[in-house]
This record gives C-alpha cells, sequence and structure tokens, in this order.
C-alpha cells in the first residue's frame, strides 16, 4: 500500500513498482469517486475496497477513510509513506493543476477533472499534513511484523524507490 499527501508522488511510484513486479495497481481514487466528483456511496466503496484488497497481490495507492486505511494495512506485505516537505507537495500539486487545464490530460478518476477540484484540493492538503501525516507515523510503528515499511521524506528517496 502507497499513502500520503496529494501530489507526492503515490501513482507514479505504484506504476514504477507494478510494472517492476509484473502487478496490478489500482488508484483509490478510482474507487472513491464518481463523475463530477460524486462520491461513491459507502457501502459501494466498501464493498470494492474489500474485494481488491482480497486479492492475492495488488498496489493500491491513495488514502481513503480510516477504516479502509486499517484493512489495508491488514492485507498489504509493504506499507510505503510518502512523506514529502509539505512545500514539495504544494508545488508539484499547483504544477499538476496548471498542466491538467491546459493539456485536458490528468490523472483523475474517469469523468472527473483536476481543476474542478482545486478549490477544495489546498484545504484537504493542509489538513492531510497537520492532521493526518501524525497519525500515519503512528499507524507505521504498530504494522503487523509482515509488513515492511518504508517512508520516504525526499525526492531522492521517491527517486530510488522508483527505480
Amino acid at each position: 500500500m502507497i499513502i500520503g499527501n496529494a501530489a507526492g508522488g503515490k501513482s507514479r511510484l505504484a506504476r514504477a513498482l507494478a510494472q517492476k513486479y509484473a502487478l496490478h495497481h489500482h488508484a483509490l481514487d478510482d474507487l472513491l469517486w464518481q463523475p463530477n466528483w460524486q462520491p461513491t456511496p459507502p457501502d459501494q466503496f466498501q464493498a470494492a475496497h474489500k474485494a481488491l484488497i482480497a486479492r492475492d497481490a495488488w498496489i493500491l495507492d491513495g488514502v481513503g477513510p480510516w477504516s479502509s486505511i486499517t484493512a489495508r494495512l491488514a492485507r498489504a506485505d509493504t506499507f510505503i509513506h510518502i512523506d514529502l516537505p509539505l512545500s514539495q507537495h504544494l508545488f508539484w500539486a499547483t504544477k499538476r493543476q496548471i498542466s491538467s487545464l491546459l493539456t485536458g490530460k490528468d490523472g483523475a478518476p474517469q469523468g472527473c477533472k483536476l481543476w474542478k477540484a482545486s478549490h477544495k484540493l489546498y484545504p484537504m492538503m493542509l489538513w492531510m499534513h497537520r492532521e493526518m501525516r501524525p497519525k500515519l507515523h503512528r499507524l507505521a510503528l504498530t504494522a503487523p511484523s509482515t509488513c515492511a515499511t518504508l517512508h520516504i521524506k525526499s525526492r531522492a528517496d521517491l527517486a530510488a524507490a522508483c527505480h
């Protein structure tokens, strides 16, 4: 499982690992969101998430509800926390938002446009950094002994993990 703040390279790392190990990459946002940024009903999300993590092998990047994070950790063999400086996340998010507006291409779920969610993105990123980041640190400390943990704290760490 790969988790961390927005625009930190989660999907990039997930794609690299999926290719390296011949695994399927799944983006949690594809389960969480329906077209036009409408939330997937909780029961549908829970069922899809449960089915995905029940598989023998997967790479899943994203955050989601806390209950889904703990369920993922219980099934994961590796917990990767991308934890770059907030300024890096904000810079990459801004770059991605501008690029998606100019090119129309982005990594948003099908039927969603990144720029339409811009007004929610930055407050969410600040919340993630202040509130969720410490919880993720504590969660990594309690990971099952069968689960390797990797704490990525720099662009160099991320680049190394991608290769």
